[in-house]
């Protein structure tokens, strides 16, 4: 009689496949690498940034950027990671008007709402 065996995910059959426990771990590893990458990689498109212009704010290359959202860079240092964050988020706060930016009768709306909030 033929048993059918089930699997939490993918990676835990391709690690019973190959008969290496320790390969679940690495590609739950990749997966949760490329979830990051992704993520980023969809923040930058949202804003409008292209390759050369976030590749300037980060401080690298356009290629070790390429190689970053393409996922083939799944050694993706802490530094990379921060200098991603931070440059998405300098992106976004362009594009907040502060108090100086706004008109005075937006900021006593701004406060009317915000005190209907409270």
């Amino acid at each position: 009689m033929n048993r059918k065996a089930t699997f939490e995910s993918a990676a835990d059959a391709a690690a019973a496949i190959a008969g290496k426990p320790e390969i679940a771990a690495r590609i739950h590893a990749l997966e949760s690498m490329d979830t990051v990458i992704t993520g980023l990689f969809t923040a930058r498109c949202r804003l409008g940034l292209g390759l050369d212009e976030f590749a300037r704010r980060m401080g690298i290359t356009r290629r070790e950027l390429e190689r970053i959202e393409g996922g083939t860079d799944a050694d993706l240092s802490p530094n990379q990671l921060k200098a991603y964050v931070r440059a998405i988020v300098a992106a976004v706060m362009e594009h907040i008007p502060g108090p100086a930016q706004t008109s005075p009768k937006a900021r006593r709306m701004a406060t009317k709402r915000a005190a209907v909030l409270a």
